[in-house]
């Protein structure tokens, strides 16, 4: 990949929409407008980011969840919404970094903690190690001995904290 943003060849890839993008929108659009807001302002919004149809499912569906309210034409934040907008937890739609308790798959000891995606290969306590399995916040990865390559960076394909 290094290669290939150095040549200006970066590889083209198809865009794909993120729907907790438009969950995230409308969270924050409501939150903002406590008096309501109607459903042709917020298909207008969502326009750029999904079809009418799937703003409409992506509505219906979080009605449904108490997550928003319809009364008289308009939608509101709901309790629920509310709390954790004053909590700040709406207006990003970045994710909470994972964290990961790393084990030594060799001696079954922990051997401390990272945060963020894992790659194939990590640093921890000035050691190079090789990722063996993911199980849920844990990692059980193998201690490389000797001279490793320079690390190969990968694109991840995330999902947004309001997925």
């Amino acid at each position: 990949m290094f290669n290939a943003a150095i040549s200006g060849e970066l590889p083209n890839e198809n865009y794909e929409p993120d729907i907790s993008v438009v969950v995230q929108q409308i969270f924050s659009f409501l939150y903002q407008n406590p008096n309501g807001v109607d459903e042709e302002s917020i298909l207008e919004l969502l326009s750029l980011l999904c079809s009418e149809k799937s703003s409409k499912l992506i509505l219906s569906e979080l009605k449904n969840k108490g997550w928003i309210e319809y009364q008289h034409t308009q939608f509101f934040a709901s309790t629920k919404l509310s709390d954790l907008g004053q909590k700040g937890r709406i207006h990003s739609n970045i994710p909470d970094p994972q964290s990961y308790r790393v084990i030594d798959i060799a001696s079954g000891i922990g051997i401390g903690k990272i945060s963020g995606t894992p790659d194939e290969v990590f640093m921890l306590g000035g050691r190079v190690w090789h990722v063996i399995i993911v199980e849920k916040n844990v990692i059980k990865a193998q201690l490389i001995r000797g001279k490793i390559a320079s690390p190969s960076f990968q694109r991840h394909k995330g999902q947004g904290a309001c997925h």
